[in-house]
């Protein structure tokens, strides 16, 4: 089974990929350059030239700010990578293969507090 985890370079993606390949996976765990969550034309081509059979959903972004700390181009990169890149890259390799099987990682800035308000 073919398996592509988005957010290739972080230590969540490697140590996933080194367990799934010692179980006898193909796995590609792309990083940023090769694989953009947020383009859907890169979405596009990666799927079609990988077509997973398991989607891992991992990419993520944070800047630990509050909410008035923050900037607009900061609060659009966190929707564009966290929210959309989930939606898009499953959407798109669910064309390629209806029978995806989709896993989806998050983060602890979901329930913890990282900053004050």
């Amino acid at each position: 089974m073919k398996v592509l985890i988005t957010g290739g370079n972080g230590g969540i993606a490697q140590a996933l990929k080194g367990l799934l390949l010692a179980e006898g996976y193909e796995v590609w765990a792309a990083t940023r350059t090769e694989l953009d969550v947020t383009d859907w034309h890169s979405i596009d081509t990666a799927m079609r030239k990988f077509t997973p059979d398991i989607l891992v959903n991992n990419a993520g972004y944070v800047v630990p700010k509050s909410v008035k700390e923050m900037d607009l181009e900061n609060t659009k990169r966190h929707f564009d990578i966290n929210v959309g890149g989930t939606f898009f890259c499953t959407g798109i390799a669910l064309k390629y293969n209806p029978n995806l099987q989709i896993v989806n990682i998050g983060s602890a800035a979901s329930v913890e507090t990282h900053a004050t308000c």
